[in-house]
């Protein structure tokens, strides 16, 4: 899976000769240039443009014309621009060095948050402050062993909090990066789109079942019409998370290549493009029958990160495209832009039909499902939204000790999504939230915030 904007990730470290000899004195480098190139257009304001570009992509129909002796350094940076425009990665990357930057070194500008960095640069966060403030609030408050929240709009891939917290720790840890947690019943929704775009099943289609709370057996496979007195639709249990009914429809129905298809559409075992690096999530579907159904319905194999969990998320929102994650907005230099992020897609995960088919059947489980308790508590500025959502639960452990892993990943408004939120928490046996509450709470968040910046 690769961006429409690029292909393999530059190195983000690289410090070009052309970026500090273009910052070293500005005043000198224009006067300097204006000597040796003559100046096209006649005048300063169009000298300042050039100055502002020099490591943008050329822009088309303007053409620079050389009198005099050659200027190596000046060959240089128009060297430079080529490669820029004829990459087709142009990234913040490009301008300054992103391990530098977080939204936690900078400081909040109204609705926005900016940081400062060496040579005059601006840099300025997709992230809505009130929003990340609030996730910092609640991981922090709840000082849970291990948790994250990443919120993004699911049209652009703005990303409008992300926030990691650890006990020993602290907050920013980079845990919202890693895939070391089970995804456990979120990969309920990538089983129900191979299932109804592979194997051709209806959101209706019934299935009785019985059992299955704790793990899959062959027992379980198999129908049983004195056992299996509980009936649902396959929409239903996804709401409910009915692992017996997702087990037995991946058993007859997929093949562990099938939905080992429909596991990297969605962005497993695949690299993300951002900013900084991101742990692939890993899928391992096993062949063992039993095995494999108990995957399907989310028992182990399949390991995320709360980023792709955002993005998994927002590409049903967005009509099946996965967005291209980003937090950098935009970069200045002495005052003028330099750098504008563009929208851009990872891949279609699954059709639109299939997404529409599916945010339905996911607003189910916040009206009536695993998460309605939560949203039925819901804050008045989401009073009659419909929020489509999955949760997840499922134990193993880290560093010898039991955890408890709590998932929940979502969007809203179902049928034209602003937010799209996944919510990890790792709780020890002493709980302390849960993933569904921190991912309503940051969706109150951003609606409130919305309320009172409109532009937001």
């Amino acid at each position: 899976m690769q961006s429409q904007r690029g292909g393999k990730r530059r190195n983000r470290r690289r410090n070009t000769s052309v970026r500090k000899s273009s910052s070293s004195n500005p005043h000198q480098k224009r006067l300097f240039q204006s000597s040796v190139v003559g100046l096209l257009l006649g005048s300063f304001l169009c000298f300042l443009m050039w100055d502002a570009d020099l490591e943008m992509p050329a822009v088309p129909g303007v053409q620079l014309s050389l009198s005099g002796a050659p200027d190596t350094e000046l060959n240089e940076i128009l060297e430079e621009a080529s490669e820029v425009e004829h990459s087709g990665v142009f990234g913040p990357e490009k301008i300054i060095d992103v391990s530098q930057i977080h939204p936690a070194l900078g400081k909040k500008e109204g609705a926005t948050i900016v940081q400062e960095l060496p040579e005059n640069h601006t840099v300025t966060f997709t992230v809505i402050p009130a929003v990340q403030e609030r996730a910092e609030s609640i991981l922090a408050k709840n000082n849970v062993p291990y948790g994250a929240v990443v919120a993004i709009r699911p049209k652009t891939g703005e990303i409008l909090a992300m926030v990691d917290y650890e006990a020993q720790s602290g907050l920013h840890t980079g845990f919202a990066l890693q895939s070391s947690q089970p995804a456990a019943s979120i990969f309920k929704v990538v089983t129900s789109a191979a299932l109804m775009e592979h194997a051709g099943v209806r959101p209706d289609h019934q299935v009785c079942y019985h059992g299955g709370r704790s793990g899959i057996t062959a027992a379980h496979l198999k129908p049983n019409r004195k056992l299996d007195t509980t009936c649902r639709t396959l929409a239903q249990a996804l709401s409910h998370s009915s692992n017996v009914i997702f087990a037995r429809l991946a058993d007859s129905k997929l093949s562990v290549n099938s939905l080992n298809q429909w596991g990297e559409q969605f962005g497993f075992n695949r690299d993300i493009p951002f900013l900084w690096s991101v742990e692939k999530s890993k899928l391992q579907l096993p062949s063992d029958r039993v095995k494999f159904a108990g995957a399907a319905a989310g028992f182990h194999y399949s390991h995320i990160s709360p980023l792709h969990g955002a993005l998994l998320t927002a590409a049903v929102g967005n009509s099946g495209d996965i967005p291209v994650p980003r937090l950098v907005h935009s970069i200045s230099r002495d005052g003028v832009e330099i750098y504008a992020a563009e929208s851009a897609t990872l891949g279609r995960a699954i059709a639109p039909s299939t997404a529409k088919e599916l945010s339905k059947m996911m607003t189910l489980t916040t009206k009536s499902g695993t998460g309605a308790k939560y949203f039925r508590k819901r804050h008045d500025v989401m009073k009659g939204m419909a929020v489509a959502g999955k949760t997840g639960s499922l134990s193993n452990t880290i560093g010898g000790a039991r955890r408890h892993n709590s998932w929940f990943v979502g969007f809203a408004p179902a049928d034209d999504p602003e937010i799209a939120v996944a919510a990890l928490v790792v709780n020890d046996p002493k709980w302390r939230i849960k993933g569904t509450y921190l991912a309503r709470e940051i969706m109150e968040e951003y609606f409130l915030a919305a309320r009172k910046s409109p532009t937001n």
